[in-house]
């Protein structure tokens, strides 16, 4: 069974990962050693991504 990353096809402009079948939010990339990428088809992408980007300017500030 291969991994539905892999399938060019759950790509959007070759570079976002878009499968609403896939349930997870992080997932490898394609090349494996370069880390995770997210599923943008999951809404619980953007609010990890709202969490992140918020507290990366709530600690920006106290500096």
């Amino acid at each position: 069974m291969t991994d539905p990353v892999d399938d060019n096809t759950h790509y959007r402009w070759n570079t976002f990962y878009f499968n609403k079948e896939d349930k997870r939010i992080l997932v490898p990339k394609r090349a494996r050693w370069f880390g995770y990428t997210f599923n943008f088809a999951q809404p619980g992408t953007y609010l990890l991504i709202a969490v992140l980007l918020f507290c990366l300017f709530m600690f920006s500030r106290k500096a």
